[in-house]
């Protein structure tokens, strides 16, 4: 989905965002991430809130760094650093550097950033939480694993030992 969208871009914008459909934003959020941005910058990066049923947690985002390499390496010590949904991109820079996701690749979206960072001039940062992640569906989809992992090791076990 994110490729496609990427791929039909209209020919008049700007910038590039992604959101997570079960994730919220600041009314604000792009209003003041767009205003960060300078003529040299190429990704703007906003803090952003946890929100979990035990309650939220504001999370800073990592700051950039005086290259790509360190820039990087910074995103890679956050954790959270390699998400897209607290970025705007330049679309100049997806285009220049024929930027896509690769497939349904395990960390698909830190490999995308990370490209974005390595070709990318200049960063900057709002520091304001502007993006509210959801956790909750991650726990009952972490829930329902849990309730299942009995089951897969059986299964599994089964397999294994040549048993049908």
């Amino acid at each position: 989905a994110r490729n496609t969208g990427l791929d039909n871009m209209s020919p008049g914008s700007e910038f590039v965002a992604f959101v997570d459909a079960d994730d919220w934003l600041h009314p604000e959020m792009y209003e003041r991430m767009l205003a960060a941005f300078n003529e040299d910058a190429d990704i703007a990066i906003c803090d952003f809130t946890m929100v979990s049923t035990g309650g939220q947690s504001y999370y800073k985002a990592f700051c950039t760094g005086a290259d790509a390499r360190e820039t990087i390496s910074n995103m890679l010590q956050d954790g959270y650093g390699g998400n897209p949904w607290n970025k705007v991109i330049r679309k100049s820079l997806i285009e220049r550097a024929r930027l896509r996701f690769q497939g349904y690749v395990t960390g698909q979206d830190l490999l995308f950033i990370a490209e974005c960072f390595a070709v990318c001039r200049k960063a900057v940062k709002v520091d304001a939480s502007l993006y509210f992640y959801n956790m909750m569906m991650s726990e009952i989809r972490n829930a329902l694993d849990e309730d299942r992992w009995p089951e897969y090791k059986k299964a599994k076990l089964s397999m294994v030992n040549g048993e049908n």
